[in-house]
């Protein structure tokens, strides 16, 4: 009898073996990108019950992964089951529930480790999240204000994104930047970490640092994002040919990218080529057709042109639409102005100055037209 149980024993330890090592091969396929192969394998290992909990949270980072979240809600729950609700794992169904936008649900997740977990910090993070998704940016400061990293937090650049990120999302970009540059001085060095940072310096109008950090992102991906705020920061700092080769490059990316063809417009215009950057504003427009913005800009550039008719057109276009704007009431004016429509010009100078009564601009053009009146007389 001593000598079966033995065999029965040796075999269990076998099988036991086989499957670790099934489990860590559908570990590796997943590392690898190879989600569905890893799937086969591990819905098998469930079935027969093999470490329930490490293939129930192997099958939910897979799914996360697949960004088919509520497979993977259901995964989590099952986990939590077995788990009696460990803090990672209610970390992990609390980001889930953000994912499916249930935030109320997310919250309840979180508040339970606000109460003396040991990811108390992860959960201030997250919850600030919530927060600021639903529009709470005071209750979301106020606890953002609350975490205090331990000593061996500190070491953990993922807190530091995460506390940037939320710094960033309410306005407060030094104290965003100021986490970022934690993140990279314990060597992290994600796209994504460089192109937030670049986004706060130059909200921050510091251009060099800006472009610095957008290089560094580019480095590790040449994304259409970053290269259209590269091109934007350039024309920010008044860098128009510099600018202008940015857009360009992103139009290699996408010829038909209404971003970098009204970046590549307005930098155009700047640089007086008004027909060549009333090219790309119709290019825009044919993706955008009820485009305000768009409007406004070729009514500016049509009247650069002399083209004072089709400047009134597209300004009319445009307060068809908003009979407010206050740039098309302006570009208005200068249309009515250039086809010598003097006290029509008035009307409208005067009522986009009833919105900004200080703009200089206009104020200019207003004494402009005046001067032209008294001559006319």
């Amino acid at each position: 009898m001593g000598f079966l149980n033995k065999i029965s024993k040796s075999k269990e330890k076998s099988l036991y073996n086989h499957n670790r090592k099934l489990f860590n091969h559908a570990v590796s396929l997943s590392k690898a990108g190879k989600y569905e192969e890893s799937l086969n394998i591990l819905n098998e290992l469930l079935e027969i019950d093999f470490e329930r909990i490490h293939v129930l949270r192997s099958l939910y980072f897979i799914y996360k992964m697949l960004e088919d979240y509520e497979k993977s809600l259901e995964y989590i729950d099952s986990l939590l089951e077995l788990t009696e609700g460990t803090s990672v794992d209610l970390i992990n169904k609390a980001e889930i529930l953000i994912h499916l936008k249930k935030y109320d649900q997310s919250l309840i997740c979180l508040d339970k480790l606000l109460n003396g977990s040991d990811m108390i910090n992860h959960a201030k993070l997250i919850k600030t999240n919530v927060l600021i998704e639903l529009g709470d940016n005071e209750k979301a400061e106020s606890i953002l204000s609350t975490v205090k990293f331990t000593k061996d937090e500190t070491l953990d650049p993922d807190l530091w994104l995460s506390k940037g990120n939320n710094f960033a999302y309410l306005n407060r970009f030094n104290d965003a930047v100021y986490c970022f540059n934690k993140c990279i001085n314990l060597g992290s060095t994600s796209y994504d970490l460089y192109y937030n940072l670049g986004i706060c310096y130059a909200k921050l109008d510091e251009c060099d640092a800006a472009l610095e950090c957008f290089d560094e992102a580019l480095k590790l991906d040449v994304n259409s994002n970053i290269l259209y705020n590269k091109g934007l920061t350039l024309y920010n700092s008044e860098d128009f040919e510099g600018a202008l080769k940015v857009f360009e490059e992103g139009l290699n990316l996408d010829s038909n990218e209404y971003d970098f063809l009204n970046g590549k417009g307005s930098t155009l215009f700047k640089l007086n080529r008004f027909t060549d950057a009333l090219e790309c504003y119709y290019r825009a427009l044919e993706l955008k057709p009820e485009d305000l913005f768009l409007m406004n800009n070729i009514s500016m550039t049509l009247y650069e042109l002399n083209r004072f008719d089709e400047s009134l057109d597209f300004a009319n276009k445009l307060l068809n639409l908003d009979d407010n704007n206050f740039k098309g009431l302006f570009n208005k004016a200068n249309a009515l102005k250039g086809l010598k429509r003097y006290d029509e010009a008035l009307v409208y100078y005067d009522k986009a100055l009833s919105i900004n009564e200080d703009d200089e601009d206009i104020i200019h053009e207003k004494e402009e037209l005046l001067s032209l009146m008294c001559d006319s007389n």
